[in-house]
């Protein structure tokens, strides 16, 4: 917290001193320290997004601004028009960039940000028009598959970079993937910043002749159970020392 206040009013010092180098002009166009517009949670996604850019990040931050802008004459977008975002580096450089510009749900547009959940799931289960339905599960299939399930996960994160971690192994019925979903325990944690606040659950084959779980018509059905293994994927660009990504409720079966 008392880092946060201190970005908050180092922030201001900044604008106050880049305001005076620029032109006069109204009150109302004259860049405001994030935190002034928008919640801190909201202004730390905006500076991850832009420290990102180029190959910075919120340790390299000193001050954060948003800058107004309105958009030409005649524009009318129903989302409304982009924010500019200007950040101030340690190095002494100014860096701008327009963000949520148009229809944008990523976690810097949203009023109250959180981490995103994705699996490949998804993709998987995008069977083709046209194709044969795969076949039923069987009674002794679904018997004998172990789902892979955890109450808690705690993620030490101790390096920036893309990070593959194992969730668990277990099997499935006949081969198909029916459920893979898990929650954050905090949903915007504030001592770690992923790459677009994206974690991916991606599922794999232990088996020797497995084929991959990108198309469930492609992967097909199979006797008895497939041995498998859930993986989580995302890409750290800022931590703070100690810090864990938590999980809960993890299922995959």
């Amino acid at each position: 917290m008392i880092g946060r206040l201190v970005a908050i009013v180092t922030a201001t010092a900044f604008v106050a001193g880049a305001c005076s180098l620029l032109p006069s002009t109204t009150a109302s166009r004259q860049p405001k320290p994030c935190a002034v517009v928008y919640s801190v949670a909201r202004c730390d996604a905006m500076t991850d997004i832009v420290a990102a850019d180029i190959d910075k990040n919120r340790d390299d931050v000193v001050s954060v601004a948003i800058v107004p802008d309105a958009p030409p004459g005649g524009v009318h977008l129903s989302a409304g028009w982009h924010v500019r975002v200007r950040i101030a580096l340690r190095d002494g450089s100014i860096h701008d960039k327009e963000i949520c510009g148009g229809v944008v749900h990523e976690p810097a547009c949203l009023d109250e940000p959180r981490l995103e959940i994705r699996s490949t799931i998804d993709a998987y289960r995008d069977i083709p028009e046209g194709s044969s339905p795969i076949p039923a599960l069987t009674p002794s299939a679904k018997d004998e598959a172990t789902p892979i399930e955890r109450t808690s996960v705690s993620i030490p994160i101790d390096r920036v970079g893309p990070q593959e971690v194992v969730v668990g192994e277990g099997s499935i019925p006949n081969g198909i993937w029916s459920v893979g979903m898990f929650d954050f325990a905090d949903a915007w944690p504030d001592d770690i910043a992923l790459r677009d606040a994206i974690v991916v659950l991606e599922l794999r084959s232990l088996e020797r002749d497995g084929k991959p779980f990108e198309n469930a018509y492609v992967h097909g059905w199979r006797e008895g159970v497939e041995r498998v293994r859930a993986i989580l994927h995302f890409d750290v660009l800022w931590f703070r020392p100690g810090a864990t990504l938590e999980l809960r409720n993890v299922s995959v079966g």
